[in-house]
């Protein structure tokens, strides 16, 4: 499409040809609806791509609605976004070439369900999962920190991990995601069943390899989690704790976040919880297990300093809501100038290497990690906040930790490529032609890796040095982790 006008028209003869589907062009649901939660990760990618916008937003109701709109879509030449509740902190529902974001949040409900898997259908937000579940014992092995607004199909095409990532690993390990029905962007649509690993063709896509509208889950046992909060005298001392935490495989534990003291000041409803100038670690842990996890934490010099159940602490939070990408949130709230540099830690020494990290870089910074296991193994994934505001301050930070063999990932730019935290290779890139042949759906969100962006492009989220976690796990001559 060429021009407002020709644009207009398309979106026209799409009502049209779909005239069952609600589309809209209200300003406020557009700009809405062409956004996430991105600019989280620091100003970059906001100032970037932040004004892209949709040119309609349509909500169908059922998979039968959403086939017969992207057929007109493909028909009239117009750009597909597929959405759910724009939880995504990596810029994919951002539209970069303007056309329909298609709003899946009605298409949603439990399909089936047993002791060992879930089918739910694309918009099902991920806590009426586990509310499925409770009543046979299970639940979710994985979830983000934001699963209470979290849709199915939205954390499978746009995360990576998250609470319980410590114990189960990441949403791209096998056996995570068992299932997806995928609708092909064509003229006449088809509707794919892909299981076990080519499930991964889809995964963390961006929603550019075709639309979910169902997705099936492994369920494990699920627990009376409490929300348990230790004190230690210094980071080191909670990287460490939180290492042990993530080998004990006995302790039933699925999260733990260590951070520093800096960090810990801007949780601020926590407080009565995180004694002045001292690190923590915030963990959840089955009740049977809090007895080992304090034992754990005196070998480190840590101790309990809070132990409710689940979303019993302060303001009724769950304490998964200060972990992961909300930990960032919590401290943009003081820091609003604040970018994140993203890095796994390399095998051997991880928190000596985080220590030379700080005292290479200087300034301020704060830390939070989050224990997770990658590749099967302890992967500490580091939240390093600098300062935003200061230009080359994201692409110095990066640099220093790629050179102490840190797994950086580019997340500073809406595009999937080599320096992502998955890499859109050369077997996406063939599924995604042949089920988007036209290249309509959610379209820029492909980095060329054929060119070295860094010396063509003069974007600071272009010169950022990230190898990605895909490029190498350790330097031991294994071959990389997929």
């Amino acid at each position: 499409m060429t021009g407002a006008s020709t644009r207009a028209d398309a979106i026209e003869a799409v009502r049209r040809d779909a005239p069952g589907v609600p589309i809209t062009d209200d300003a406020e649901l557009v700009r809405r609806r062409s956004t996430d939660r991105s600019a989280m990760l620091g100003p970059i990618m906001a100032s970037e791509v932040g004004g892209s916008l949709a040119d309609a937003v349509a909500i169908p109701a059922d998979e039968a609605e959403l086939i017969a709109l992207v057929a007109a879509c493909v028909r009239h030449e117009v750009p597909v976004v597929p959405r759910g509740a724009g939880t995504s902190n990596f810029g994919q529902s951002i539209p970069l070439e303007g056309g329909i974001v298609i709003d899946t949040s009605r298409i949603r409900g439990v399909l089936r369900i047993d002791a060992d898997h879930v089918r739910v259908r694309a918009g099902t937000l991920l806590p009426a999962i586990d509310e499925a579940a409770r009543p046979i014992g299970r639940e979710l092995r994985i979830h983000p920190s934001s699963k209470r607004m979290s849709t199915a199909a939205g954390f499978v095409v746009g995360g990576h991990g998250g609470v319980g990532s410590m114990r189960h690993g990441g949403l791209a390990d096998l056996g995570n995601v068992q299932g997806l029905r995928v609708i092909t962007v064509e003229e006449e649509p088809r509707a794919l069943e892909l299981r076990g690993r080519d499930t991964g063709l889809v995964q963390f896509s961006f929603g550019m390899a075709g639309i979910v509208t169902e997705v099936e889950f492994p369920l494990t046992v699920s627990h009376a989690w409490r929300d348990v909060i230790v004190s230690f005298p210094t980071l080191a001392d909670a990287m460490h704790f939180g290492d042990d935490l993530t080998r004990a495989d006995g302790l039933d534990v699925k999260n733990c976040m260590p951070m520093e003291p800096g960090m810990a000041s801007y949780l601020t409803p926590l407080q009565a919880h995180l004694p002045t100038g001292r690190a923590a670690a915030l963990c959840m842990v089955a009740p049977a297990s809090v007895e080992g996890l304090t034992d754990l934490a005196a070998e480190r010099g840590g101790h309990v300093t809070m132990d409710v159940a689940m979303g019993d602490g302060p303001r009724s939070f769950p304490g998964y809501e200060y972990t992961w990408g909300h930990a960032m949130w919590w401290l943009r709230k003081g820091q609003p100038e604040l970018a994140e540099v993203l890095f796994l830690l390399p095998e051997r020494d991880p928190v000596g290497t985080l220590d030379e990290l700080l005292s290479r870089v200087g300034g301020e910074c704060w830390v939070s990690s989050t224990c997770q296991r990658f590749a099967g193994r302890p992967a500490p994934q580091v939240a390093l906040g600098v300062d935003g505001s200061v230009p080359g301050r994201v692409v110095e930070v990066s640099a220093a930790a790629e050179a102490l063999d840190c797994l950086v990932v580019n997340i500073h730019q809406a595009k999937l490529g080599s320096a992502s935290i998955r890499d859109f290779g050369p077997q996406q890139r063939a599924f995604k032609a042949a089920v988007d042949p036209r290249g309509l759906c959610n379209p820029g969100h492909l980095a060329d890796d054929l060119v070295d962006d860094r010396d063509t492009d003069g974007s600071e989220s272009a010169r950022l040095v990230a190898s990605g976690w895909s490029s190498r796990w350790s330097t031991s001559g294994e071959q990389p982790a997929r």
